[in-house]
């Protein structure tokens, strides 16, 4: 039987771990009727860069339906953990977090 579940990104905040979960700030992407089947961390790298994240830049936590926690996804290992305990029309929630501050360098000028 087919498994499909939303994935929920929240981006452009900060993710706050204590005292419980919370995502301040930014906005949600939902990525709809997705087959649990292809979930892969390619998968998520792709939908970062989609809405316009470097993934080089980041990191995304993943938060299954019903969990406490978070889990950082840095390969297809956190990934395969999880999906055999998601249900049909679950929203799996995931959080990018910026691990350096975007900054406006001027151009120099030299005299030569």
């Amino acid at each position: 039987m087919d498994v499909y579940v939303t994935l929920r990104f929240h981006h452009g905040g900060k993710l706050q771990q204590k005292p419980r979960i919370k995502y301040e700030g930014g906005i949600v992407t939902d990525c709809f009727d997705v087959d649990v089947d292809k979930l892969s961390y390619f998968e998520f790298v792709d939908i970062v860069k989609e809405i316009g994240y470097n993934c080089s830049a980041c990191v995304v936590y993943i938060k299954p339906p019903k969990c406490r926690r978070v889990i950082e996804v840095k390969s297809d290992r956190d990934i395969m953990g999880i999906v055999h305990k998601l249900k049909n029309g679950d929203i799996v929630e995931l959080y990018v977090t910026h691990l350096v501050e975007e900054t406006v360098v001027a151009p120099l000028k030299l005299d030569i």
